[in-house]
């Protein structure tokens, strides 16, 4: 996650998103297998090229490693969670995000949209809406310098 331009990251999140309309979503779980159901963080690791269940297994959430680290950086590079709220908690609401994350952070934060069934189009329509954005924009993301154009459709 060092050199990505805007539509390589526009590309990871549109593949993302397309292998969870297509193969569904992980409830309750992070990581799984290739080619069967995974949790949004875990879909992003497959696109990067890592395999997914280096995010978690089951209800275990793996200690901090490069897949969190690059996951993580992509998150936060795109701004994926900016526009999602913090999902509801059946026994009360979650607490809320913090302004600044690590990138292990926002790996978890993502992850916890597994939890229920209704968020799947909001998830992967944020994916879809983000991976839009970045493609039609201008400039290199990687090292801060560049200009963000949006272009019209």
């Amino acid at each position: 996650m060092n050199n990505e331009t805007n539509r390589d990251l526009a590309r990871i999140l549109a593949f993302a998103a397309t292998y969870l309309e297509e193969r569904g979503r992980a409830r309750f779980t992070f990581g799984g297998k290739a080619g069967g159901p995974l949790c949004p963080a875990a879909a992003i690791a497959l696109a990067l090229g890592f395999n997914p269940r280096r995010i978690g297994r089951g209800w275990f959430f793996s200690i901090p490693n490069e897949v969190h680290r690059s996951v993580g950086t992509l998150i936060l590079r795109t701004g994926l969670l900016n526009n999602l709220p913090v999902p509801e908690n059946p026994y009360g609401r979650r607490k809320l995000r913090p302004a600044r994350m690590s990138p292990y952070r926002a790996v978890k934060e993502l992850a916890r949209w597994s939890d229920d069934k209704t968020l799947d189009t909001l998830i992967v329509g944020a994916m879809r809406r983000r991976a839009s954005e970045l493609s039609t924009s201008v400039g290199t993301p990687a090292n801060g310098i560049g200009i963000t154009v949006l272009l019209p459709r």
